[in-house]
């Protein structure tokens, strides 16, 4: 069988090691990079296909250097609070003790690899759809927390599907 050799990945979003095929959107991930300096959280959106994980994973990932950027990829599954503690500590070469704060936790990930930590949240918009009331207030709680936290390396990016956002 032939295969066709390609730049389209169809629905599979583009990863860091897509960079080469990756196009088009210099404007978008310049804007994106521009605002990480400027924020702790930030939310990327658009239509459902508009490409809002390529965007990240491969776009803006390529304008960070390697010691500037960790980034976490995280996706609720069965509960997003579970996830996001489930990915720091599969991340992380120290062991995290049970029962660590969220910020401790997010500490222990920047020492072990000395980069500033990206949560990245994909498909946000499960939360709200798949969530229960309880699962969205901790989410937001931990959220506001780790915001208020002062020179604690790490930022928040959310992408979620445009029209989940009115809901």
């Amino acid at each position: 069988m032939n295969r066709i050799n390609s730049p389209f990945k169809l629905l599979d979003p583009y990863t860091l090691e897509d960079r080469d095929i990756f196009f088009g959107r210099d404007r978008e991930i310049e804007q994106l990079y521009e605002m990480c300096f400027h924020t702790s959280l930030l939310l990327v959106y658009g239509q459902s296909g508009t490409g809002k994980t390529s965007l990240i994973r491969c776009g803006l990932a390529s304008r960070f250097k390697k010691t500037d950027w960790f980034d976490l990829f995280i996706r609720r599954q069965t509960n997003i609070n579970e996830a996001m503690r489930a990915a720091i500590r599969n991340a992380a070469k120290t062991p995290i003790e049970e029962g660590a704060a969220l910020p401790e936790m997010i500490n222990s990930l920047f020492l072990d690899y000395y980069k500033p930590i990206f949560l990245i949240f994909d498909q946000f918009e499960e939360l709200f759809i798949l969530g229960s009331k309880s699962e969205q207030e901790q989410f937001i709680n931990d959220i506001a927390y780790l915001l208020q936290q002062e020179d604690l390396p790490c930022k928040i990016i959310i992408a979620m599907r445009e029209e989940y956002i009115a809901q």
